[in-house]
């Protein structure tokens, strides 16, 4: 069957691409231009809290092992899943964490971008489990913005990320609740010291907008342009 919500898509060193189907739980994956199913409708893809509008398997990325993590962005869970096999599981994640619409991956570190915050998890299993090591505040909701993806800047000399750039959607106006008056805005996250690498719990970097304005948090500095 054709894929319902064509959400995030990902393509590996070989030229295989995966792709969320967010409505419907499903993975695709596309190989030499033909389609098939990695994972149908299985539960842990899949979130039913609003029954009109269910949506599950949103952001993913793949490790160095070959694994899927997928972000269910309706249920607030990190799905592991062997794409050989199509079997699914919810990472189980100690420490905070939250359900995510984007999902970067560098130097076996997770980087999962909700709405309001980036939460930073790495594993040490594979991703049976995984460890929080921290967030960052990057909360735009009293302007009316919700981050929704992202992609990392340079990368300093050990694979990790030195910025973050974070796309800020938003959704009210999508939605029919009026036209959108005011730009959406690109923010970076800039690291101060060796990006990921140990975050403080809780950082907050205050987001501005106008031009370069910045504002410093405990371990980042956060550059919003509109």
């Amino acid at each position: 069957s054709g894929c319902g919500l064509a959400n995030d898509v990902i393509v590996t060193d070989e030229g295989v691409a995966y792709l969320t189907d967010s409505s419907n739980g499903r993975i695709f994956m596309v190989e030499n231009g033909a389609m098939e199913e990695v994972n149908i409708s299985d539960p842990t893809l899949l979130d039913w809290v609003d029954p009109t509008f269910p949506f599950g398997s949103n952001g993913l990325v793949m490790t160095e092992e070959g694994t899927l993590l997928v972000a269910n962005s309706g249920a607030g869970t990190l799905v592991r899943i062997d794409p050989e096999t199509g079997d699914a599981m919810n990472v189980e994640i100690e420490g905070e964490s939250g359900g995510g619409d984007g999902l970067l991956y560098a130097n076996k570190r997770v980087y999962i971008i909700t709405g309001t915050t980036i939460y930073i998890l790495e594993s040490s299993d594979d991703w049976m489990t995984a460890n929080s090591l921290g967030s960052i505040d990057i909360d735009k909701s009293a302007d009316g913005e919700s981050a929704a993806t992202g992609a990392f800047g340079p990368m300093d000399e050990n694979g990790d990320p030195i910025a973050i750039y974070v796309t800020y959607v938003r959704f009210g106006d999508l939605f029919g609740d009026g036209p959108n008056e005011d730009p959406s805005t690109l923010g970076v996250v800039t690291f101060s010291s060796s990006a990921g690498s140990t975050p403080a719990s809780g950082t907050e970097a205050t987001t501005t907008t106008g031009g370069a304005t910045e504002a410093t948090g405990d371990t980042s500095t956060t550059t919003v342009a509109t």
